[in-house]
């Protein structure tokens, strides 16, 4: 990831820069925010399709020179990671065309129909993210209390049961019961959201 970024530097107020300049700069930043924040999402739908890792990281820098050629061009009202998939779907297509007749290439139809895949599947995890942090926002302050000594204060729940002064067994029920009411949340949240057609 160094290497890619070696290629961009963050803006900055140069007295001796012309306005193009510090217009490229600031374009370099914003790219690098975006791409900073996606890059793992991005390196994952690759990986998905790549038989190795040196393969992958290769489809990779090659899918951010394409769209670093193209930022200019971006629409701040998209979403850069799934702008950035579309370079990506590219990039590994005409890598699988490149190795034909291996037996380890794939043709546009599979490659088309995993990518499909590959993005509803994460459509769906990022919606059961945001809906598990609403459900998780609407606790009981006790239960947020009792879920962050768990899993952020503490390594094991037996150390949560020392801290909080309960038992094991009493903390393992409790947090099942929160568990039962976050799974019972999120999938009314993902059915309202279906039966509203949009996310």
């Amino acid at each position: 990831m160094k290497q890619i970024f070696t290629h961009f530097s963050a803006p900055g107020n140069r007295l001796e820069d012309t306005p193009e300049q510090r217009s490229e700069r600031e374009l370099n930043y914003e790219f690098i925010k975006y791409l900073t924040r996606d890059y793992q999402r991005l390196f994952s739908y690759i990986v998905t399709f790549s038989p190795n890792r040196q393969d992958a990281e290769d489809l990779m820098q090659e899918t951010v020179i394409q769209m670093w050629g193209k930022f200019s061009t971006f629409d701040q009202d998209q979403e850069f990671c799934r702008w950035g998939i579309g370079f990506a779907r590219n990039v590994v297509r005409q890598y699988h065309r490149n190795r034909k007749p291996t037996h380890l290439a794939m043709d546009d139809e599979l490659l088309s129909k995993l990518s499909f895949e590959r993005l509803a599947a994460e459509d769906l995890l990022e919606l059961r993210r945001e809906a598990m942090q609403e459900c998780i926002a609407g606790l009981p302050q006790s239960q947020k209390h009792l879920l962050n000594s768990c899993y952020v204060e503490h390594s094991s729940v037996s150390g949560a049961a020392k801290s909080l002064g309960r038992t094991v067994t009493a903390l393992y029920k409790a947090l099942h019961r929160i568990r039962a009411k976050l799974i019972s949340c999120i999938d009314m949240r993902l059915k309202r959201r279906t039966q509203d057609g949009g996310c």
